[in-house]
C-alpha cells in the first residue's frame, strides 16, 4: 500500500518483477538472481522492482500492486518450469496478471512448457491459450527447443522467442575457483519431477563400490531464501559444488551450475522433456555429458575426469536481444 500511495508522487517508469521465488530451490533463486541483474543491466531507462511469491499465494497482495501500474511500466513475469498445469497455482496468476494488465507490456522470462496428457491437461492447455493469446503486447520466452515447438502449436497470437535460461545470465558473476577439486557431488532430485526411481541410493552404491568419494545432495537450500539474501546464498552454492571434481545431476539448474562453475556433469533426464531437450544449448560443450540410463553413469564420469575442461557456450548474443524483444514492442503505443 505504501507503494501504491507514492506511485502518485513519480512519474518514472518502473520495470516490475512479479512473483520471485521464496522457497528454497536454489535453482529458481539462480533465476531471479540472473534476471535481476539482467534488467539492471539492459534497462537503464527504468526502476526495477520485485515482488516475491505473496504476490500470487495472496491475491489481495496482487490487487493493491495493479493500482500502482502505469501504462508505461513493464510487468516482468519470473522464467523457470512452471507452465502448464504442473504448479497450476502459478499458471492461474499468470492468467490473472494477462486478464488484468492489458494495457501493459507483458515479458515472460524463459520457460518450460508442461501439460499432462490426459483430460485436465487439455483443458488446462486451452485455458492458457485464451489468456496469452488473449493480451495486446505479451511476449512469452522458452528455454528449450521442445517448449518453444509445443508453443507455436498452442498459441496463434502470442509473441514467442527461444531464449537460454536466465542463470546462464550470472557467467560474470560466479567467482573463478582455482582451489583443489575433490569427489563427486550427486545432484539428485527427491520431488515428482524426477523419472528415474532410487537412482540416489543406486548411484551411491554404484559409485562407492568403484572406489569415488561422493556427497549426496540437492538444489535446496535449509530454509526460506529471500530477496535480501538471494546472491549470498547463490553464490555460497555455486562456490560449493566448484569444489569437486565432476556432478552427476538430474536437474536442469544442477546442470547449469555445474557449467558456471567449470565442473564436469554427468546429465540424466527427469520427468518431462526439461532436460533432454534444454541440454541441446550445451551441444559441443566438453563438460557436459548426457547419459540415457543410470547404467551409463560410471563410463561417463570416468570420461569427464579425463577431460581438460574448456569454457561454457558463449549467450552473450542471446541475452543481448532480449532488450530488443522486452523495449521495442511494435504492439504498443
Amino acid at each position: 500500500m505504501a507503494f501504491a500511495f507514492g506511485r502518485i508522487f513519480s512519474s518514472k517508469a518502473y520495470a516490475f518483477l512479479l512473483a520471485a521465488p521464496t522457497h528454497n530451490n536454489l535453482g529458481d533463486h539462480m533465476i531471479s538472481l540472473g534476471t535481476k541483474k539482467w534488467c539492471l543491466d539492459f534497462l537503464p531507462e527504468y526502476i526495477y522492482k520485485e515482488f516475491d511469491d505473496d504476490i500470487y499465494k495472496d491475491w489481495s497482495h496482487f490487487d493493491l500492486f495493479r493500482l500502482a501500474v502505469r501504462k508505461r511500466d513493464l510487468i516482468l513475469l519470473r522464467g523457470g518450469g512452471s507452465i502448464g498445469n504442473r504448479y497450476l497455482g502459478y499458471e492461474l496468476f499468470i492468467r490473472r496478471v494477462l486478464e488484468t494488465l492489458t494495457d501493459n507490456r507483458v515479458f515472460i522470462f524463459p520457460q518450460s512448457l508442461y501439460f499432462s496428457e490426459n483430460e485436465d491437461g487439455l483443458y488446462q492447455e486451452k485455458l492458457t491459450a485464451s489468456a496469452y493469446d488473449g493480451h495486446p503486447h505479451l511476449t512469452l520466452c522458452l528455454r528449450d527447443e521442445e517448449s518453444y515447438l509445443q508453443a507455436q502449436k498452442i498459441f496463434s497470437k502470442t509473441r514467442i522467442h527461444l531464449c537460454p535460461d536466465m542463470a546462464l545470465y550470472l557467467l560474470d558473476f560466479v567467482k573463478g575457483y582455482d582451489g583443489p577439486r575433490r569427489g563427486v557431488f550427486l545432484c539428485l532430485r527427491q520431488d515428482g519431477e524426477k523419472h528415474f526411481q532410487n537412482l540416489a541410493e543406486s548411484l551411491s552404491e554404484t559409485l562407492l563400490s568403484l572406489g569415488y568419494e561422493i556427497n549426496l545432495g540437492d538444489t535446496a537450500a535449509k530454509g526460506r531464501v529471500y530477496q535480501s539474501t538471494r546472491a549470498a546464498v547463490v553464490e555460497g552454492f555455486l562456490s560449493s559444488l566448484a569444489q569437486y571434481q565432476a556432478i552427476v545431476t538430474d536437474r536442469f539448474h544442477g546442470l547449469i551450475a555445474a557449467v558456471l562453475t567449470g565442473t564436469p556433469a554427468v546429465v540424466l533426464k527427469s520427468e518431462g522433456h526439461k532436460i533432454p531437450s534444454g541440454i541441446k544449448w550445451f551441444d559441443g560443450c566438453e563438460l557436459v555429458f548426457y547419459a540415457e540410463s543410470a547404467e551409463e553413469v560410471p563410463a561417463l564420469l570416468e570420461k569427464t575426469l579425463t577431460r581438460e575442461g574448456g569454457g561454457p557456450p558463449n549467450f552473450s548474443d542471446h541475452f543481448i536481444n532480449l532488450r530488443e524483444l522486452v523495449v521495442n514492442d511494435r504492439t504498443h503505443p
